[in-house]
């Protein structure tokens, strides 16, 4: 019996355009709350993580 095997890719392509099960998106906070409108602590998504947060409607933070 043979078990699933999973593959993880780094691409180089708008994540938004992917045809894929899962991604994973980096976060990281602001401790000083500097980001507009962000509390102090707040989770921020990490670069390049734009077209995926616009593709939820801006629910991801």
């Amino acid at each position: 019996m043979t078990s699933p095997r999973t593959t993880l890719s780094l691409v180089d392509t708008d994540p938004a355009e992917l045809a894929v099960d899962a991604i994973v998106i980096g976060v990281h906070s602001q401790p000083t709350g500097q980001e507009a409108g962000s509390p102090a602590g707040a989770l921020l998504l990490a670069s390049g993580a734009e077209s995926i947060a616009a593709a939820f409607d801006g629910k991801l933070t």
